[in-house]
């Protein structure tokens, strides 16, 4: 995940896996202080990578606590802009990195 950030020039990045029978993502592995501390965690279909999940398409903000409201899991709470991308293998949505 370090590696993602220092491509991004950003402060953290995160992968999410996605279960598709329970309709769930769960983060998975994290850069960045306050996300390592949700690794692990169910986050539902919360914040830009819930939405990726749902649109299939990636997603950006620069607002993002504005954009996406209530919709924020607390550890990502003061987040300014971000965006997230499927990760697909042989065509079926695993995941999400943000």
């Amino acid at each position: 995940m370090s590696e993602v950030s220092k491509l991004l020039r950003s402060e953290s990045a995160a992968f999410y896996v996605y279960d598709r029978e329970q309709a769930t993502l769960t983060l998975s592995a994290a850069f960045g202080e306050a996300e390592r501390q949700a690794v692990g965690q169910q986050v539902g279909m919360k914040g830009l990578a819930g939405r990726v999940v749902q649109s299939g398409v990636s997603q950006l903000t620069n607002d993002y606590e504005r954009d996406l409201g209530p919709d924020i899991h607390p550890v990502f709470r003061g987040v300014r802009r971000a965006m997230a991308v499927p990760v697909r293998w042989q065509g079926d949505l695993r995941g999400v990195i943000s």
